[in-house]
């Protein structure tokens, strides 16, 4: 669940977040930031994603992601 709260970012899932919870999810690999992988956030654009659309990864997931109506547009 502390893994989940660390990528939820602002929402009411995400503001339950504890810091230090997610620094110790970093330090043993099982969340990673940006800077971790060796991402520029300043240069990151979509191609640098797995998945190049929102249905790819609802079919990665097989399902278990359900994005949000405005985000389904296939």
């Amino acid at each position: 669940m502390a893994a989940v709260k660390a990528v939820a970012g602002y929402t009411e899932l995400g503001m339950q977040e504890d810091p230090k919870e997610t620094e110790k999810l970093r330090n043993k690999g099982i969340f990673k930031t940006p800077e971790d992988l060796g991402v520029d956030v300043t240069r990151a654009s979509r191609s640098l994603l797995a998945a190049k659309t929102v249905k790819e990864l609802v079919e990665w997931s097989k399902g278990l992601y359900n994005p949000p109506a405005r985000f389904r547009n296939w």
